[in-house]
């Protein structure tokens, strides 16, 4: 069983609302940070950093100014002991002043470690302490009862740093979720990590030693974060996005990692290879199990397994890095290649990860609200630190810091946090009116609703980048678009027919989709159907314009036709007649949309007329056809008139400038297109003197060509065997003829 979805009311579910607890969760951290802070400024201070050397001395780095040491202390010297004020003196050959003890692969040699640091600092905690130099020089130095903050290191500050945001984060999902499983656990693993950072801040920070007791203890305190830390993560693993068992998987590793704990405490048994770090890559191995049963149980759960793939990659990619730059390494005895505040830099990018995954993927079900919310209360933050600093550091009066620390997160902060969230939202209505100019080009082009519809399907593609995309007309889609599947799949409604499109998986499966992308979707639609609609219009105010002039043709210019046909007294008048009359049914035919013409029948009136106009010219026509299947084509009136003049245009070039013994045209049909190739020997003798396709013949051929979407190509003579050639190509369309009776005069 799976924790249940939780609801607008579940977010509301705390006493107090989501911000005074995020407000209290930072304070507490501060408040945090500065103790740890006191307490790395308590210990006794000589004013010099150490380092440990290859020979296994101790050697000066670094002096800082007006410090106690300052006076006696030179950069550069080496020191081998250290004696109290009695006297006792305590050997610094082969001490590591910055070693980190857990760092030592056995119970033992920990345990020394500390020993030595608790000698160490038991000399330092003296009126005077005498450092005794390679040179065998002697050095008293009386330390100060406190070191001042300026002298903390910078891992002091970049490992506090490194732990807020995963506390912060964590803290935030839980308040608006906080009846989700999920959400606690990453709440627990964000304390984890800022406890076990804060107090690694601490001893870190020490000069040359500790207290044996304060120092085991924070190192306790810091092993129970991170205990704390990996043990939710692991348990997050099994709740998220489904419960893998119905035994409580988060009591089962509590057990866990509170025996590995114990385990250390009282050192009751001895891991092999190393005692501190070996627990944790086995960890890392079972976690790496857990996904690997997550990832099997959602086959046939996409929305699941786009969660698990962010998720994944955040810790996994992550605690990998770490694992492979610092803990491995250590494991094996060698030095990390990672200091601890970088190691600690690279895990908290974890938590960087949920947060953009709760953008991308909506994790424990939080919407962009909630990164919005996010960066707001960050913004408060940013203004109060900036504030403090201008306070602190600069001693300006607190109004005019306040008034500086907001213009300059007016002008730093804002900006910055707008180009982020345009990079990383990428949400389709920020691009809406680059796409605008294509969707009404789209709409205006189409000719049928359904080709309305397949341009829509086109443009919410080239928009949303979907995995799939359906066509559902099962049910009626008048309605706005939909989220479906918890972001899954956006339904969205056709602008001319009865019917939906539904998409799946946006960003070619990168997010999901948000109320912001069905608002889009509504919009546009709105736009699309008004396009529709004025071409719509458009198109009925052109036919009706062509039905008044067919009626003009017929009942004015055909009448006159008519009546100069039946009283012509010669033949040539009456012939003329005929002719211009049969044109004129042809024009008014070229205007009925609704009449069409089967490629068979019209294929055998050109044949028929040609073969005419050739026996009256003297000339033989070489018919070729090549039409396996024209029952099912069909030519509308426009398509029909045009091919028909296109033929008659070529074959009166050839037959008026050539004078040819033979015209040979072949036709082909074919994959639905027509193919006409018209041959003609390029002979001139006796022809007129005029060059070939004259005068307007050529341009009409093209005109009507490309009004049909086809292509006509021109070969003069000496390219094929002195021959002139005119190819035709244009598409047909297979389907059925309309049954729509025409005017007829």
């Amino acid at each position: 069983m799976t924790d249940p979805a939780p609801g607008p009311a579940t977010a509301r579910a705390g006493r107090l609302p989501p911000l005074p607890i995020m407000v209290s969760g930072f304070i507490m951290a501060v408040v945090a940070i500065v103790l740890a802070g006191l307490t790395a400024t308590h210990p006794p201070w000589l004013g010099a950093e150490f380092r440990a050397t290859d020979n296994g001395q101790v050697e000066v780095t670094h002096v800082w100014p007006r410090s106690p040491a300052s006076k006696q202390l030179v950069e550069g010297q080496t020191l081998v002991a250290i004696e109290d004020a009695t006297g006792q003196a305590v050997s610094l050959i082969g001490f590591d002043p910055h070693l980190e003890p857990h760092n030592h692969a056995t119970f033992d040699s920990f345990h020394a470690y500390l020993q030595r640091h608790d000698e160490i600092a038991t000399a330092l905690r003296g009126e005077s302490v005498t450092l005794v130099t390679a040179d065998g020089d002697r050095l008293t130095i009386t330390p100060a009862k406190d070191r001042p903050l300026a002298s903390l290191p910078a891992d002091f500050w970049l490992l506090n740093l490194f732990g807020l945001p995963p506390l912060l984060i964590g803290l935030a999902v839980w308040v608006f979720r906080p009846k989700l499983t999920a959400a606690r656990l990453l709440a627990f693993s964000g304390v984890g990590f800022f406890a076990a950072t804060c107090l690694h801040s601490v001893f870190i920070s020490r000069e040359l030693a500790l207290p044996a007791a304060p120092f085991e203890l924070m190192l306790r305190f810091n092993h129970y974060g991170l205990s704390l830390l990996l043990g939710s993560l692991m348990a997050l693993m099994a709740y998220y996005p489904r419960r893998l068992s119905r035994y409580p998987a988060g009591i089962l590793v509590l057990i866990l990692m509170l025996a590995y704990q114990l385990n250390e405490t009282f050192y009751w048994w001895q891991w092999p290879g190393h005692a501190f770090y070996t627990p944790i890559l086995l960890l890392y191995l079972i976690g790496i199990g857990v996904a690997i049963w997550q990832w099997q149980l959602a086959q046939r759960q996409p929305l699941d397994r786009a969660a698990l793939k962010w998720v994944f990659l955040s810790i996994f990619l992550a605690m990998g890095i770490s694992l492979m730059l610092y803990f491995a390494p250590v494991a094996i005895g060698e030095s990390p290649i990672l200091g601890a505040a970088g190691m600690v830099g690279v895990a908290s990018t974890v938590y960087i990860g949920f947060a953009l995954g709760i953008l991308r993927y909506r994790l424990f079900d939080l919407e962009r609200w909630w990164f919005t919310a996010w960066m707001w209360f960050f913004a408060g933050v940013v203004i109060l630190l900036v504030d403090a600093a201008l306070v602190l550091v600069l001693g300006l009066q607190p109004v005019q810091a306040l008034g500086i620390a907001v213009i300059a997160v007016g002008w730093l902060y804002f900006p910055a946090r707008q180009w982020l969230w345009q990079s990383l939202a990428r949400c389709p209505q920020d691009s809406v009116e680059q796409f605008l100019p294509r969707l009404t080009r789209m709409m205006l082009e189409a000719c049928s609703p359904r080709s309305s519809s397949e341009r829509w399907q086109a443009f919410l593609t080239s928009l949303h980048q979907p995995l799939d995309i359906a066509l559902r007309q099962d049910e009626p889609g008048d309605g706005p678009a939909q989220i479906r599947q918890n972001g899954a799949s956006l339904r969205v409604a056709l602008p001319e027919q009865s019917g939906y499109l539904e998409l799946f998986h946006a960003g070619n499966g990168r997010r999901l989709f948000s109320p912001q992308d069905a608002e889009t979707a509504d919009a546009l639609l709105a736009v699309a159907r008004q396009i529709c609609q004025a071409r719509n219009a458009e198109a009925e105010g052109a036919r009706t314009e062509r039905r008044r002039i067919m009626r003009d043709l017929h009942d004015d210019v055909g009448g006159h036709l008519l009546s100069l046909l039946h009283g012509a007294t010669d033949g040539a008048t009456r012939e003329q007649a005929r002719v211009a009359l049969q044109a004129l049914r042809e024009s008014i035919h070229a205007l009925d949309e609704g009449r069409t013409h089967h490629l068979e029948d019209a294929l055998e009136d050109w044949q028929t007329e040609l073969a005419e106009r050739c026996d009256y010219s003297g000339t033989r026509l070489d018919w070729v056809q090549c039409c396996a299947d024209t029952l099912d084509i069909t030519l509308s009136a426009r398509q029909y008139i045009n091919l028909k003049r296109i033929l008659s245009e070529a074959a009166t070039n050839a037959l008026r400038h050539a004078r040819p013994e033979t015209l040979r045209v072949r036709v082909d049909a074919e994959a639905e297109r027509l193919r006409i190739v018209i041959r003609n020997p390029a002979n001139v003798t006796g022809a007129s003197e005029r060059r070939p396709l004259a005068g307007r013949g050529m341009h009409n051929m093209r005109t009507r060509t490309g009004e049909l979407g086809g292509h006509i190509r021109f070969q003069p003579p000496g390219s094929t065997c002195g021959e002139y050639t005119v190819e035709l190509d244009i598409p047909l369309h297979r389907k059925p003829a309309a049954q729509t009776a025409g005017m007829t005069v």
